[in-house]
């Protein structure tokens, strides 16, 4: 099977959905997804954790994340909200 490897950066919703759908479409085409949340994204996790932004497509891509940057999400206000929602 392929392997492919999707880091978020950036903290633009817009940038985030790209991520997203990404990551649903090679895992249509029968990749093994893993996804890393790093930087700025790590600061939208309050709002994907509270169905907010993106509902339908967070939920279908929430198994794929693999990581989560523990001092970005602490510093961004994202710590709580990925502990409560078990992101690695």
């Amino acid at each position: 099977m392929k392997k492919i490897a999707l880091v978020g950066f950036q903290g633009g919703e817009m940038c985030f959905l790209h991520l997203l759908i990404n990551a649903i479409e090679y895992q249509a085409k029968g990749y093994e997804v893993a996804v890393i949340l790093e930087g700025a994204t790590c600061g939208l996790i309050p709002r994907l954790e509270a169905r907010e932004l993106f509902a339908s497509k967070y939920l279908e891509v929430k198994p794929m994340i693999k990581a989560v940057c523990r001092a970005c999400a602490a510093q961004l206000g994202g710590l709580e909200a990925a502990e409560a929602g078990n992101l690695p």
